[in-house]
């Protein structure tokens, strides 16, 4: 399995600075958690959307700062910043009345990592008037093109769950609000050309763009 991370980051130290006088850490150095979903072996996108709103419901600190100082408003945006990444998934069975997407911990890695990131880099993530985040759904020739559509629309779907989940339970509360943008592309748009009805791993990802 291939995962593709790129990164560009940057840190804005007179920033910290006024933040720190004003008691307010924006890149918390405590150490983060995960839903427990995250520790199994497999991971199913059904059983997690079961569990969404039960992680979405945790209380999060409030983002302290001084109006007019350092508040998410006051701050000037600094440099784009882009984060892009890939995840595989197994092949689902397009025949079978529910879909559910499973992976394996490599993938759920990779979440954990981008969403760490993130946190680390609070301090360009709370001024930027930019946030973005793009989810684009993938599959294989091996259903139908109406079965491949339903499923990855239901990658994007769980994806976007991962993502949400992972930055509420660890971020601020309002410190961390990404409009979201799904899209389910299907067999449309394949990594490596096949014939139709070919299992093909790399043609079976999910795209995530985090933009701020």
């Amino acid at each position: 399995m291939k995962i593709f991370i790129k990164m560009l980051a940057g840190a804005t130290l007179s920033l910290l600075a006024t933040a720190a006088a004003h008691g307010q850490a924006l890149a918390p150095g405590r150490d983060l958690v995960w839903p427990t979903e995250f520790s199994s072996e497999t991971f199913s996108c059904n059983s997690f959307a079961a569990s969404r709103e039960k992680y979405l419901r945790v209380s999060r600190p409030a983002f302290n700062c001084t109006a007019g100082v350092d508040c998410p408003q006051d701050l000037e945006q600094g440099p784009p910043q882009e984060m892009s990444f890939m995840i595989f998934y197994s092949w689902v069975d397009p025949t079978r009345t529910t879909v559910d997407v499973t992976f394996d911990k490599h993938g759920v890695e990779l979440i954990k990592v981008a969403t760490e990131r993130l946190i680390r880099n609070m301090d360009a993530v709370v001024r930027s008037k930019r946030r973005s985040i793009h989810v684009i759904g993938h599959t294989d020739t091996s259903g139908t093109a109406a079965q491949n559509l339903k499923i990855s629309q239901t990658l994007s779907t769980c994806l976007k769950n991962m993502v949400d989940v992972s930055i509420h339970i660890n971020g601020y509360a309002g410190a961390y609000d990404f409009p979201v943008t799904l899209d389910a592309r299907g067999e449309t748009e394949p990594a490596r050309s096949t014939a139709d009805g070919v299992r093909e791993p790399l043609n079976r990802r999910g795209e995530i763009t985090i933009t701020y």
